[in-house]
């Protein structure tokens, strides 16, 4: 069975990780793991528009390298500025 990874970057609430966790492989074929958090994304914050870079938060999980996992599902409670 194909394994997806979720990976809280920064802070955020195990119950809400386990939540989703449970969510998904109620309606998915796949098995759900949770991996390592990732640190607090500081590197991605934009001063100018008091929110953080999704797409420079984005590239962190893309980095990490979990063998057994088919998709690595990055999950982040920040106001951040929307991809264009």
């Amino acid at each position: 069975m194909e394994i997806i990874y979720l990976i809280s970057i920064g802070e955020v609430k195990q119950d809400l990780i386990f939540y989703l966790s449970k969510q998904i492989e109620e309606v998915s074929p796949f098995l759900v793991r949770i991996g390592k958090p990732l640190p607090y994304p500081g590197y991605a914050y934009n001063m100018k528009r008091d929110q953080y870079e999704l797409d420079v938060i984005l590239k962190e999980p893309q980095k990490i390298n979990i063998e057994e996992a088919e998709k690595i599902l990055g999950i982040v409670d920040l106001d951040f500025t929307p991809l264009n």
